[in-house]
């Protein structure tokens, strides 16, 4: 099977570059670097994709994006080591799934029919 993977970061541009320029990702990794809001940048990428699975560690985020794209598979990632957001331990309400680590396999996690 064939997928593409992007990072949407969101943060400072010059420090978030600089984390992902040093994450050692694959050549062919998108990264887009944001700084207000993570569901607008997604206005051109969603309607390319017939599945999108979107993983964040923020609910607001997660809930954003699927105000905006409710058929995006959003997988909440509930770290158990402290985050800036650990502090929010409730998953996020429109999350599909919760996870507690990046140790998945996304065939695990099927696009909800509606």
């Amino acid at each position: 099977a064939s997928y593409d993977l992007a990072i949407l970061t969101e943060g400072d541009k010059a420090l978030q570059t600089i984390k992902t320029e040093h994450a050692h990702l694959p050549q062919a990794m998108q990264v887009i670097v944001i700084t207000d809001g993570k569901a607008a940048p997604l206005q051109d990428i969603v309607p390319a994709y017939a599945e999108i699975y979107y993983i964040d560690d923020n609910a607001t985020h997660i809930d954003e994006v699927k105000a905006a794209y409710p058929q995006v598979v959003a997988i909440h990632l509930q770290r158990d080591i402290q985050t800036p957001y650990s502090a929010n331990t409730k998953p996020a309400a429109t999350a599909d799934y919760v996870i507690n680590d990046l140790q998945i396999d996304l065939r695990d996690y099927p696009a909800k029919k509606s």
